[in-house]
């Protein structure tokens, strides 16, 4: 087995890149935001790690390839949020966003 390979397999960097993205993003979206403005950050965090995915390898040159990559983390996150990591998000979103008593106090 070639572990250099898979090291530069580019489709299988962007299938984990997806399903890490919704914890990335549960770290941004805030739960009093509105589902619209939580699905465009979380739309934007799969485009950045896309197009992050692809400065890494050296393939950001190739538009066909970074449109796939930008799409396999997008249509990966999405799954992963929708099978598996919908329950644990909610409460990390929870977790990181500002209290409104803390909010309150500072001002």
């Amino acid at each position: 087995m070639d572990l250099t390979a898979w090291v530069r397999d580019t489709p299988s960097w962007a299938l984990l890149l997806g399903v890490v993205t919704p914890l990335l993003v549960a770290l941004v979206n805030r739960p009093t935001w509105s589902k619209p403005a939580r699905q465009t950050v979380a739309v934007l965090v799969a485009g950045v790690l896309g197009v992050l995915g692809c400065l890494a390898d050296g393939s950001i040159g190739e538009g066909m390839t970074v449109l796939q990559v930008v799409s396999v983390v997008a249509v990966a996150s999405h799954l992963a949020y929708q099978t598996v990591l919908k329950h644990i998000t909610t409460p990390i979103e929870e977790a990181t966003s500002p209290r409104r008593d803390d909010y309150e106090l500072a001002n």
